[in-house]
């Protein structure tokens, strides 16, 4: 497990300590202000968001393979947790928390071993593009009523919430609501200087000063209890019954997890010069959230900022990770008595830049400009996430919707119609309105023939008919061949053969072979008529025209 760790630092040297040191800090300055606002979305104490980043990120930096890639709390993953959440008891709201991050890195453990993680590659950009844009919706709609100091009374999606909380506007709180504001013209102001001032915590400093200078504890809502220790192991009170209703909500935050951690490990890999195992790092993911999970901390994954922000501050390997946990430890350790007054408000406008920057208007207009398919995938998950009561239900929508995607695009059948030459000796592709001046029909068959391609295979061989009735069935570069195909193959041979005439297969592999005899195609056509695939290409098909040529 920790070869990759060995091989990264057999050849460090001491003068990247300060590299790592450096962009450990950094990537602190950021994480500890989102980490507080992330929890604040999951709906517990901001000091588990803190617990988790440290833990997060102090155990990436041993089992991750990525130099680069942080591994922490996430925005996406922190709506997701609190949308699957709301039907938990406050009781038992928080040990859920936990137990469902214990269950989500088992699920991304096995899910891993099994190698299944390159199938998120499957999912529709579009699906993601917009579960992304609506849980950006959902997250300011969440945090609308923080900045206005307002309790929403209807949280079942993200429109009630916004109703609800605009309803009950006369009852703004305008310490809340200009402290808010503040914030995030601070932050914009900061961000837009492009210094190397960690706009953030800033914002957090100024918060809390705000609140200390000018005596306002009373007047706004504030973290209050926030007593900060050394991470400590925490015996999970485990629930069978409460397992079993977060069952589902542990599959979709897993994908989610897949989903957020892949576009990172593919941003990455352009950035920088790793090569990263995508199941195995699944893996070391598991293994994170199941001790995440044990330090009081929730569903952590790759978080693209602060890889970036890592990356861009000169970290020279993982230890960079390490000294971000561990700046991130000694500041609550020792500012943990000032941090209590920092503003719930303050957090608050975080979230909202945050969720704002989740919006990637670029993309969205691609959607719309690639096909209306993708525009269509994208609004449809997009008003899923947003009416959902649970995100869950978008995800799994999103899952439905790519599959549905993937069979339509492959049902489309990948042939061409032949004609040789044997003048110059080549073969030249025709159009079907052209196959009635051929003594014979040449169809080329190329890729993976599944199941879905059967009523497209059907067409193609119903507009291939001539009076001559004489087919060449090309299957050099046919890859697999399933029995839904082969029964159309059958289906196609008894058809022609009913009208006298004949059908020849070329270019057929072993593999192919052994599949359509154990199917008892060898049974409908000779085996003379069958040629296999010869060392050079097209070989096979000029014999079974040579075939052809002696009965004419």
């Amino acid at each position: 497990m920790f070869q990759h760790l060995t091989e990264t630092f057999k050849d460090y040297k001491a003068k990247y300590i300060k590299d790592d040191l450096t962009a450990g800090i950094s990537v602190a300055s950021i994480s500890l202000p989102q980490a507080m606002a992330f929890s604040l979305i999951v709906g517990i104490n901001p000091i588990f968001g803190v617990y988790t980043h440290i833990v997060a990120t102090i155990c990436a930096s041993f089992l991750s393979i990525s130099n680069y890639i942080i591994i922490g709390p996430t925005n996406l993953i922190a709506v997701a947790i609190a949308s699957n959440l709301k039907l938990i008891s406050p009781e038992n709201y928080l040990q859920s928390v936990f137990m469902l991050t214990l269950m989500v890195g088992v699920i991304q453990l096995i899910l891993g071993f099994l190698r299944v993680g390159n199938l998120v590659n499957y999912i529709s950009h579009g699906v993601v593009i917009g579960l992304t844009t609506g849980v950006a919706f959902v997250i300011a709609a969440g945090q609308i009523g923080n900045i206005l100091g307002v309790s929403p009374e209807n949280e079942y999606n993200a429109l009630t919430t916004i109703y609800s909380t605009f309803k009950n506007i006369d009852q703004t709180n305008l310490y809340s609501l200009i402290l808010g504001l503040v914030t995030i013209v601070i932050i914009i102001i900061l961000n837009n200087l492009k210094i190397n001032i960690p706009s953030y915590l800033v914002a957090i400093i100024i918060g809390i000063a705000s609140v200390n200078l000018f005596n306002l504890e009373n007047q706004l809502e504030i973290i209050g209890e926030f007593s900060a220790t050394f991470p400590r192991p925490h015996m999970i009170k485990f629930n069978l019954i409460t397992m079993q209703k977060l069952l589902s909500s542990v599959f979709s935050i897993a994908i989610l997890s897949f989903i957020q951690i892949l576009s990172i490990i593919k941003v990455m890999e352009e950035k920088s010069d790793d090569s990263i195992d995508v199941n195995r790092e699944f893996v070391n993911l598991g293994i994170i959230n199941l001790l995440v999970s044990f330090f009081r901390g929730f569903v952590v994954t790759g978080s693209f900022s602060k890889s970036f922000a890592n990356y861009e501050s000169g970290a020279y390997s993982r230890l960079s990770g390490f000294f971000s946990g561990l700046s991130a430890l000694i500041i609550v350790l020792v500012f943990s008595s000032i941090i209590k007054t920092l503003p719930i408000a303050t957090l608050a406008a975080i979230i909202l830049v945050v969720a704002y920057n989740l919006i990637d208007f670029p993309e969205i207009s691609t959607c719309f400009k690639t096909t209306n398919f993708d525009g269509a995938v994208f609004l449809a998950t997009f008003l899923m996430t947003i009416i959902s009561p649970r995100l869950d239900y978008a995800v799994y929508f999103g899952v439905i919707v790519s599959i549905i995607f993937v069979l339509k695009r492959s049902s489309n059948i990948n042939s061409d119609y032949l004609t040789y030459n044997s003048k110059d000796d080549s073969f030249v592709k025709k159009q079907s309105g052209e196959l009635n001046k051929e003594d014979y029909i040449i169809i080329n068959l190329s890729g993976i023939m599944h199941f879905n391609v059967s009523d497209n295979l059907k067409e193609e061989f119903d507009k291939s008919e001539i009076e001559k009735d004489k087919y060449v069935i090309r299957m050099r570069d046919v890859e697999y061949i399933d029995i839904t195909v082969i029964k159309e193959l059958e289906r196609f041979i008894d058809k022609v053969k009913g009208r006298g005439g004949e059908v020849y297969l070329s270019g057929v592999s072993e593999e192919n072979y052994e599949r359509i005899k154990v199917y008892g195609i060898t049974k409908k056509i000779d085996e003379d008529h069958i040629f296999r695939a010869g060392e050079e290409i097209f070989s096979s098909t000029k014999d079974a025209i040579d075939e052809i040529d002696k009965f004419e």
